[in-house]
């Protein structure tokens, strides 16, 4: 039997992982680099999506609050509206997981003003300025299912 690489799943949603090293204990949209280039998933290109946190780094109280927010830019600035908060959490084990989802439908929903959001960032508060993480987001039911795609295609941009 030849060796197969099923496109069911892949071609049905999007994974991509990021590294959030945010340096403060104020909210700061997850990114890289301090909230200086956040992350975040353009929603007209799918029906649901959803992100999750998990600590890599624990310095102290760990991640206390996750929130998603909609805006018309990719900087997660401008018309910032407020999707989804997971409340207070004490995600201050590597084994704990904060976990958000939301839908177009709901984004849609939010834009009463019609300024065009889509697109959505994840804002994280930590209780110590040396907590890190990995956010990781998913997209499901793609407007535009992808094929032919190979091991890392999954997580392209």
């Amino acid at each position: 039997m030849a060796n197969v690489t099923p496109q069911r799943i892949g071609s049905r949603i999007f994974v991509k992982n990021y590294d959030h090293d945010p340096g403060a204990t104020t909210a700061i949209l997850a990114s890289p680099d301090g909230g200086t280039t956040p992350v975040y998933l353009d929603m007209s290109l799918f029906a649901y999506g959803a992100a999750s946190y998990r600590p890599t780094i624990i310095g102290g109280a760990g991640v206390t609050l996750m929130r998603a927010f909609a805006s018309s830019d990719i900087a997660g600035a401008t018309n910032a509206t407020l999707i989804r908060s997971s409340g207070a959490v004490a995600g201050d084990s590597l084994n704990d997981t904060v976990f958000v989802e939301w839908t177009a439908d709901e984004i849609a929903a939010l834009d009463t003003s019609a300024v065009g959001l889509r697109y959505v960032t994840i804002e994280l508060t930590h209780g110590t300025n040396t907590d890190e993480g990995n956010l990781t987001f998913v997209g499901v039911e793609p407007r535009f299912p992808r094929d032919a795609l190979s091991a890392t295609a999954i997580t392209a941009t």
